[in-house]
């Protein structure tokens, strides 16, 4: 029969599909040789990539908004972490305390930064060795942290000849 070969009243053809696949028998397959479902696996609208794009885009917009303006704040706020809690000043700087976390941190500014110069800034917790950070620097010495979770620190800092007389925080 011309090149085509007939087994029990089914003609196949050279195209490698089976009887059954011609037939439409195979799930997912119309009735129709050929043509597949379309099912929402096969085929995503374009709409629906849009709208997912969208959502995405906003909510990076919003994560930046919240973001944004948190870390130009802890920019600001220096080295330490936390907020300031007190600044005490002196003849040649000033000594800034932060407290975050349950730690405290201190930094000692030279009033005329630039020109190096001895600078230190220690912290004490009431009842824990002393811990000092001393140096030749040119704007500040520190950050320096303590944890202190509801404990006394003792503050105390220099810059050249000035020095900060010993402070209590947090009693």
């Amino acid at each position: 029969m011309g090149g085509a070969t007939v087994h029990s009243g089914i003609r196949a053809s050279g195209t490698g599909r089976s009887a059954r696949a011609r037939a439409g028998g195979f799930p997912g397959r119309t009735g129709r040789p050929g043509r597949t479902q379309r099912t929402w696996q096969t085929r995503r609208p374009r709409r629906t990539r849009r709208t997912l794009l969208g959502c995405l885009t906003l909510a990076a917009a919003l994560l930046f908004a919240l973001v944004g303006p948190a870390t130009a704040q802890a920019a600001a706020a220096g080295p330490c972490q936390g907020h300031k809690i007190k600044t005490f000043t002196f003849s040649t700087g000033r000594v800034t305390v932060f407290k975050g976390a349950g730690f405290v941190c201190a930094l000692t500014y030279a009033e005329n930064p630039g020109r190096a110069r001895k600078m230190s800034v220690t912290l004490q917790a009431r009842g824990h060795r002393a811990v000092t950070r001393s140096g030749t620097f040119r704007k500040y010495a520190g950050p320096l942290s303590v944890r202190a979770a509801h404990r006394c620190v003792k503050v105390t800092g220099s810059v050249g000849g000035g020095s900060l007389k010993p402070r209590w925080i947090q009693c």
